[in-house]
């Protein structure tokens, strides 16, 4: 339940304590409500122009980010890599080419391309279904053919050696596992190594359920134990993959409409492989092998081989631009991965070293942070307010500052705070990262206030017990106080 103090802010759009109590006053009167007693909060806010620290609460303790860390992962990739860097796929072949047949293996070796898939096949990477899922793919069957090939007499073989066989972040939850934001990272990845089951039920109780699954890939397939039942009933239901299968079971509310439910898949190498295999034959490529995994090129056709074409990803700025804004954390995870080195991204305990020298050169204290993933969906990250603080104002600095701060969610108008802050002075003013976990809100980034300075901010709660809403409707009247910063004085 939402405090007296809380539902009046809310209700009435105002605070309960006056202008006059100056910005500190104002802050202090949102983040003691009552409702927070049990909880932790930490904030910082700074003035980018002027370095003056406006407010901060317990900056300095550490505090479990969750998805805050992917501006530290954002900027670390940004700094090591490039904005310009492009993952690289090699195509290649352990055969030649004879009246039309590649007589040998079709090679594809993954450098962790995140890209490949829907998302960035379509218009609104925000997205993830409007895309075409066979876009790609499609296109490679098109160079194939252009290289005079229509038959391919082997196997579609990847090489996934590029990263480690473990394919789940530091620390992750096995609850997690079902759902498409925890879907694993390899060397090789196809549309997020996720499918996406469509549901639609029928208008009357007890009607049949339509399921269909996107991409439709022939070795997967849907079994459904769905129950429609009357409006007034909640809908309820759940998505279990076993093995290559997913069992929906529960019940859905007659005439609720159409359900999407993204669900992670096992092996992100094979997934990429048969959809790729799948692909190539249904543009008239034929294919008389299976899809396989190979642990590095030199154990394909004996080490012989000759490059057809090469697949480049869009540039890093804009990799990094999407997984801000939906906050993709397979592509964080990526990127953290790739910090360990440029040319082969190995080891989580490398990566983790390779952030903290960047972390050093941005002025953040060693003692301000632990690192565990790249994502955050990990419990073992801990940040302190005052250390993303540091890496934003750092970032803002640089070259690319303003790219940096295009790049996350806006307030009213793109990503994870699009419908956030409408209809208020806040809106369009916030560019900022959120982070969601059980018992943890997070918010950390810039907003412009009415008289045109830029500030940084970050604001954490952990082990709140409230509804969801009540931590981001606090953040959410916090940065509408600060907007006001200047002129409200």
């Amino acid at each position: 339940m939402f405090s007296a103090s809380l539902l009046l802010l809310l209700t009435l759009g105002v605070f309960s304590v006056c202008a006059a109590d100056g910005i500190e006053g104002q802050l202090d009167g949102l983040f003691d409500d009552i409702s927070f007693a049990r909880s932790f909060w930490g904030v910082k806010v700074v003035s980018l122009d002027t370095g003056r620290t406006l407010y901060e609460r317990n900056a300095g303790k550490l505090f479990v980010p969750a998805s805050n860390m992917k501006i530290l992962t954002a900027a670390g990739a940004l700094r090591f890599l490039g904005e310009e860097f492009v993952f690289r796929t090699p195509v290649s072949t352990s055969g030649s080419i004879e009246n039309g047949i590649l007589k040998g293996d079709l090679i594809i070796t993954g450098s962790g391309d995140p890209s490949l898939g829907m998302r960035f096949a379509g218009k609104n990477p925000g997205n993830p279904l409007a895309g075409d899922p066979w876009a790609v793919f499609a296109a490679w069957a098109g160079r194939l053919k252009e290289k005079g090939i229509r038959t391919i007499e082997g196997n579609i073989v990847g090489v996934d050696s590029f990263f480690s066989e473990e394919e789940l972040g530091n620390g992750w939850s096995w609850e997690d596992m079902p759902y498409s934001y925890s879907a694993g990272v390899g060397a090789l990845q196809f549309n997020e190594t996720t499918a996406y089951v469509q549901i639609n039920p029928g208008k009357e109780p007890g009607s049949a359920v339509s399921v269909n699954l996107i991409p439709r890939l022939e070795t997967m397939s849907v079994v459904s134990g769905l129950e429609v039942v009357p409006p007034e009933c909640d809908t309820n239901f759940e998505v279990v993959r076993e093995g290559r299968n997913f069992v929906i079971s529960g019940q859905i509310s007659a005439g609720t409409g159409v359900f999407f439910r993204g669900v992670a898949l096992p092996s992100p190498t094979l997934y990429f492989l048969d959809m790729l295999r799948e692909t190539l034959i249904r543009e008239g490529v034929a294919v008389t092998g299976q899809a396989e995994e190979a642990d590095q090129i030199l154990k394909v056709g004996g080490g012989n081989y000759s490059r057809l074409f090469v697949h480049d990803s869009p540039p890093l700025r804009e990799i990094v631009g999407v997984m801000l804004e939906v906050s993709q954390n397979q592509y964080a995870e990526t990127l953290f991965r790739m910090l360990d080195r440029k040319e082969s991204g190995k080891d989580d305990d490398g990566a983790v070293k390779t952030l903290e020298g960047i972390l050093d050169s941005m002025g953040v204290p060693p003692d301000s942070y632990e690192l565990a993933d790249g994502s955050g969906l990990s419990r073992h990250n801990l940040l302190s307010p005052e250390a993303i603080i540091r890496v934003l104002q750092y970032m803002y600095r640089g070259d690319g500052g303003p790219d940096f701060v295009e790049m996350m969610p806006r307030s009213g108008v793109k990503g994870t705070i699009k419908g956030r802050m409408r209809g208020t002075r806040a809106e369009e003013r916030v560019s900022a990262k959120t982070g969601t976990l059980a018992w943890v809100r997070a918010l950390s980034g810039y907003l412009e206030t009415a008289g045109g300075e830029m500030l940084a901010f970050s604001m954490l709660v952990n082990n709140y017990n409230q509804p969801r809403r009540s931590a981001e409707y606090l953040q959410d009247q916090a940065l509408e106080i600060l907007v006001g910063y200047g002129q409200d004085q």
